[in-house]
């Protein structure tokens, strides 16, 4: 059965909220000074680009660790574009991936050289 999760956000003052999943951890969300807020915050869009990153990256962990390999460090960059006018939607969206881990090959150890690696492009269309 699909796991069912929740989240729910609260107006504290001005543009910030405290935002709460279902899972009991908090976060405050707020705009910026142009967007009427005071900066105290992420924006929501913010935690849509770290949700992204996030997931991929347990993901990917997840399956490194499962093919017994030690990973050193491990980093995901995502960049996105939102539009310039309302509403102003997250229309494309671009992750890197940076590794740097002990790969068991054979008897021996090799070292993944640190580099980055684009693998994923997510685009809105504008209608």
């Amino acid at each position: 059965m699909a796991e069912e999760m929740t989240a729910q956000v609260t107006l504290e003052e001005g543009m910030r909220f405290t935002a709460e999943s279902g899972s009991g951890h908090r976060v405050t969300l707020d705009a910026d000074e142009k967007g009427g807020g005071e900066n105290l915050g992420f924006r929501p869009m913010e935690l849509l680009l770290v949700g992204l990153a996030g997931c991929t990256g347990m993901d990917v962990i997840s399956i490194l660790r499962k093919k017994r390999q030690q990973v050193t460090d491990y980093q995901v960059q995502v960049r996105g574009v939102r539009a310039e006018d309302h509403p102003m939607v997250l229309w494309r969206a671009r992750s890197r991936f940076l590794r740097n881990a002990t790969v068991a090959r054979g008897p021996c150890l090799a070292r993944w050289p640190t580099s980055p690696i684009p693998t994923v492009s997510l685009r809105h269309r504008r209608q």
